[in-house]
């Protein structure tokens, strides 16, 4: 059977808008503060390491698996009156049926 470039172009592209996707309703829930729907767009073994530092030299100072982590850890935002989370600065790498994001998000800071 011969794959065609095409059709597979066409499907990672189509993964790559779906993960786009995730990615703005994961700041939407948290600018909103939504904890456990934010956690619930991960899948119920996800993982979110969190680096203070590039990763490829520190390791995680935070690590997060699972759904009920995930949302206590998203509870902190409710400290804050207002969040904005940028979407930019980011990388998807593909492999099979499962993907990686890696995103560079500005530290949260108070005002006032």
């Amino acid at each position: 059977m011969t794959v065609n470039t095409a059709d597979t172009l066409n499907d990672e592209a189509a993964d790559r808008l779906e993960i786009r996707d995730l990615v703005y309703a994961w700041a939407h829930c948290a600018d909103r503060r939504k904890p456990d729907e934010q956690a619930a767009l991960f899948t119920s073994d996800g993982t979110i390491a969190v680096y203070a530092g590039d990763p490829a030299t520190s390791e995680p100072i935070q690590s997060l698996t699972g759904h009920s982590e995930m949302a206590e850890a998203f509870k902190i935002l409710s400290g804050y009156d207002v969040t904005t989370h940028f979407t930019g600065q980011s990388s998807v790498r593909l492999d099979s049926d499962q993907a990686t994001k890696r995103d560079i998000l500005p530290r949260a800071s108070r005002v006032g």
